[in-house]
């Protein structure tokens, strides 16, 4: 539940050897923000703090987590400013992502120097083909997306 998740979150602050952590596919029935499946955006969001600190993981999987737009935006704020150079994917799959959250993450990951390896997996949430169509077309004519249409994909969606 909530608890765990922020004790998890407090330990990741001063890990120094965890390299990946897989927290998707949790049943907390008794969450009041992730319902069933999952822990929902407040877990998340301290998550993405605690991933601020942390230098080790090189994997996440926050598969079927119940994470919305309000969990993905605070991910997508949090990415210019992990220390981490190390981590290499981050697994949203499954979620309740939606165009909202997808564009978030994009621009961040667009920004310069976040974490050049890393590589966020964001297929079957809540957008819909239009919006990554969207999302691709914005990929083609926005220079600011640029760095994402460089190189290896880097946003799998």
């Amino acid at each position: 539940g909530i608890d765990g998740v922020t004790a998890l979150a407090a330990a990741l602050q001063v890990n120094q050897s965890l390299t990946h952590l897989d927290i998707g596919k949790q049943q907390c029935p008794g969450s009041v923000d992730g319902g069933v499946h999952g822990f929902g955006d407040a877990a998340i969001c301290k998550m993405a703090d605690a991933l601020l600190y942390n230098t080790t993981l090189t994997a996440v999987d926050m598969r079927f987590s119940g994470i919305a737009d309000t969990g993905a935006v605070a991910l997508a704020k949090a990415l210019p400013m992990w220390k981490t150079i190390a981590l290499q994917r981050l697994d949203l799959r499954n979620n309740s992502i939606s165009a909202v959250g997808l564009h978030a993450l994009a621009l961040s990951l667009a920004e310069p120097g976040v974490a050049p390896m890393l590589h966020v997996h964001i297929e079957r949430n809540a957008y819909t083909d239009r919006d990554a169509a969207k999302l691709a077309d914005e990929l083609d004519n926005n220079p600011r997306l640029a760095p994402l249409t460089q190189g290896q994909e880097r946003l799998a969606f």
